[in-house]
């Protein structure tokens, strides 16, 4: 994983939707797990910056979902 206090924040939020569409769209259960580790990790960066409306529940992962890649950058 990259050191996510030296990415832009506009990267973070990419990474994020990644992280939460392949998190969503995954058949096996370690990728899942992975990508929401991953989701959470950069919702939480990205909330320490005072960036609005990161957080980690089920809503907020499906609405960041739907703006992400499936294995786009920044997923597992």
């Amino acid at each position: 994983m990259h050191n996510l206090e030296t990415l832009e924040t506009g990267l973070l939020v990419t990474y994020r939707a990644n992280a939460a569409k392949t998190d969503f769209g995954s058949i096996g259960h370690n990728k899942g797990a992975q990508n929401h580790a991953l989701f959470v990790a950069y919702s939480k960066e990205l909330k320490r910056r005072g960036v609005m409306n990161m957080g980690t529940s089920f809503d907020d992962q499906s609405a960041a979902a739907k703006l992400g890649s499936f294995n786009g950058p920044g997923s597992y």
